[in-house]
């Protein structure tokens, strides 16, 4: 990019997100919605240099995600872990406890749902690669195991 070169992005949509704000919002969490977004949106000024601030168009905030959307989006991360093993051979279905415990290890009140695939992949992994070192095959429930505050495969 450091070429000189000038792009033409008039015909297309860009899209910027961040969670510039998002750890003060959390002191913030019971004001109205103005308040909020002119909080993020001032933050946003200050931490971008003027001429990419004033270059972005439209600037949206967008509203911490509630809880069935965490769920959404462990669920969409985790179906592509097990279409993943799937191919390679491990059947695993899903325990109702499975989601819930991917959310808390997953999700961070400042940072979103962004540590949410490498939670999963790494949870998931965790729980095959168990299994397959102990010499079971990695075909099973996927299953929150309190015991050891971890994913098993039962």
């Amino acid at each position: 990019m450091a070429t000189g070169q000038t792009l033409d992005f008039s015909g297309f949509y860009v899209w910027l997100t961040s969670n510039i704000g998002s750890a003060e919002l959390m002191s913030l969490q019971h004001s109205n919605e103005a308040t909020l977004e002119r909080h993020v949106l001032t933050r946003a000024q200050q931490a971008l240099r003027p001429e990419i601030f004033a270059r972005v168009n439209e600037k949206l905030v967008f509203h911490r995600l509630s809880y069935e959307h965490q769920l959404e989006i462990a669920e969409k991360f985790l179906s592509r872990e097990i279409e993943f093993l799937a191919a390679r051979g491990h059947r695993i279905e899903l325990d109702k406890t499975a989601l819930p415990f991917l959310v808390r290890k997953g999700f961070h009140p400042k940072l979103g749902a962004r540590p949410m695939r490498d939670a999963v992949e790494k949870l998931v992994g965790d729980a095959v690669a168990e299994c397959l070192l102990s010499g079971r095959p990695a075909c099973g429930i996927l299953a929150h195991d309190e015991l050891h505050d971890r994913l098993g495969v039962f």
